[in-house]
């Protein structure tokens, strides 16, 4: 299954005590410890599916990541690593209509052009924190 947060901050803003609560609750339910990424804004915590040390985020060199929870399938080849949807987002042909299952993708991606960023921004499986 696996699961994240995102917790959002403002300017001089601390969220610790939130990130600690959230840490704590995913313990409770057996989660092995998250891969974070903290970055100015925001921190995103990954938890990898039971009986995984890994969470399967995919971080990229310029600071952009993907992560993918849940199932999510990809027509003809089974499960879709999160590599695939950040290849794939912008693309003039959404995945949208070749992946299904019940998941969450949680995607932060540089976009080079402003159309690209606003086709993912209308599927309702992306989210660009």
């Amino acid at each position: 299954m696996g699961g994240f947060f995102l917790v959002c901050s403002g300017p001089h803003e601390d969220r610790e005590e939130e990130i600690a609560r959230l840490h704590g609750a995913f313990a409770e339910l057996g989660f092995a410890p998250p891969e974070l990424v903290r970055a100015e804004g925001y921190v995103f915590g990954a938890y990898p599916k039971f009986q995984s040390r890994s969470a399967g985020l995919k971080r990229y060199p310029n600071g952009d990541f993907a992560f993918v929870c849940g199932t999510c399938l990809f027509e003809g080849s089974g499960l879709a690593p999160a590599a695939l949807l950040y290849e794939g987002a912008g693309a003039p042909a959404p995945l949208s209509q070749e992946i299904m299952g019940h998941y969450a993708a949680v995607l932060k991606k540089k976009w080079p052009d402003r159309d690209q960023a606003r086709r993912v921004r209308r599927l309702p499986h992306f989210l660009q924190p």
